[in-house]
Order: structure tokens, then C-alpha cells, then sequence
């Protein structure tokens, strides 16, 4: 699973060719297992390092999928958050079949049934839900 960090909203005009995201975080880091780019701005989880489905909350802060989103401290700022519900959170994702062109997919959160879901949107399926926050480089602090 690649992760970008699109900083001036623009990902549907980017490039998301497999080979040049590859290319992108050779020479970068390794942080609990996902590789990040050196710019930070590319991220990868190889699959089976992280869970589609239910897990406990705890277990929100090492799921590569989790940190390849929204980085280490995030990842642990997310189970943190979903350790104050009552039942664990569920994760969404698709399964994307080889050879096939990947797209831009949001991450979006919503609580029901006292629970954290973490779920993904492409252009063809939507859910209820929150976007992560975008911000321009000229937003005003709140």
C-alpha cells in the first residue's frame, strides 16, 4: 500500500505509477516497518504488515497501514482515540488486484456503535465520514 502525502491537494493530477512511487522511497527510511520516502512525502506497507477488518485499538499504534497514513505519532494518536470507545475499531480498505492502476483513495473517520472506523473512498463508493484535514500553505491558524 503506497501512501501520499499530498500537501497542495493536487493527487488526481499526480503520477501514481507504481515504478516511479518505487523509485521514490528507494534510499529512504524504515520506521516500524513501512518505508517512508526521504522526503516523507511517499510511503509504503508492504501487504500482510498491516489489518483490513477489526483489531484492538492497541494494536491501531503498529499496524503499518495506520503509520504509512499518518506516521508514527499519528498511528498513535488514532489508538489512542479509538481506546476511549467501547468496542475496538474497524479498519476498510480495498483489495486492489495486481497489475491493475492504482488511484487516489481518501482515508475518512467515523464513530458508530462506539467504535472507530477507519475507512477509504475512491471516486466509484463513498461513505459517511470526515476527510482528514487539508489546509492551503496560507491558512490561518484557528
Amino acid at each position: 500500500m503506497f501512501s501520499l502525502q499530498d500537501r497542495e491537494v493536487n493527487l488526481c493530477s499526480q503520477n501514481l505509477d507504481e515504478k516511479i512511487l518505487d523509485q521514490k522511497i528507494k534510499g529512504g527510511i524504515d520506521r516500524k516497518g513501512v518505508r517512508f520516502s526521504q522526503d516523507g512525502t511517499v510511503r509504503f506497507a508492504p501487504k500482510g504488515s498491516y489489518i483490513i477488518g477489526e483489531m484492538p485499538a492497541n494494536k491501531l499504534a503498529e499496524d503499518c497501514a495506520m503509520i504509512a497514513q499518518y506516521g508514527v505519532e499519528g498511528a498513535k494518536l488514532m489508538a489512542e482515540a479509538s481506546a476511549t470507545r467501547i468496542n475496538n475499531p474497524i479498519t476498510y480498505g480495498w483489495d486492489i488486484k495486481e497489475n491493475k492502476s492504482p488511484e487516489p483513495i481518501a482515508p475518512t473517520l467515523t464513530e458508530n456503535n462506539g467504535r472507530l472506523h477507519f475507512n477509504q473512498i475512491n471516486s466509484e463508493f463513498a461513505r459517511d465520514g470526515f476527510a482528514f484535514g487539508l489546509s492551503a500553505s496560507s491558512a490561518q491558524k484557528i
